[in-house]
C-alpha cells in the first residue's frame, strides 16, 4: 500500500467504524408503550402546569413552533389544542400569557406542554 492510498483508506476505515457505533445505538432506545404515540407520551402522571410568560413564534416557516419564556428564561415548546388555538396563538404573539397544559416527553431537551387553556394576562 503506497501513501495516498493509506490517506484514502484510513478514512474509509474510521467511516465503516463510526457507522458501526451509530448502528448499535439505534437498540438502546426506549420502548413507547402500545397505543401510545412517542411525541403524544406525558412525561409523568401529575404533569398539570400552568406557566405565566411570553408567547413567541421560534425557527421559520414551515418547521416554527409556539413557545412561551417564563419570567426565569426557561423556554416550553407549546402544542396546541386545535387550528383555531394556534390562530389565536398568531395575534397574541410577544404578548404575556398564560398557558394551563400538561407536560409531554420533552423533544431534543426542549420541555413540551400540551396547551390546555391560554390567556391572555394583563
Amino acid at each position: 500500500m503506497n501513501a495516498r492510498s493509506a490517506r484514502i483508506a484510513f478514512p474509509l476505515a474510521l467511516l465503516g467504524v463510526m457507522s458501526l457505533f451509530a448502528g448499535c445505538s439505534g437498540s438502546l432506545a426506549v420502548a413507547t408503550p402500545p397505543g401510545r404515540s412517542p411525541q403524544a407520551a406525558i412525561a409523568s402522571p401529575s404533569d398539570a402546569v400552568r406557566v405565566v410568560g411570553q408567547l413567541s413564534l421560534k425557527g421559520s416557516e414551515p418547521g416554527a413552533w409556539w413557545a412561551i419564556t417564563d419570567d426565569s428564561g426557561a423556554v416550553s415548546r407549546l402544542e396546541p389544542a386545535s387550528t383555531d388555538q394556534a390562530a389565536e396563538f398568531r395575534q397574541w404573539q410577544n404578548r404575556r400569557v398564560e398557558i394551563t397544559g400538561t407536560r409531554l416527553t420533552p423533544t431534543l431537551n426542549t420541555p413540551r406542554l400540551k396547551v390546555e387553556r391560554a390567556q391572555l394576562v394583563r
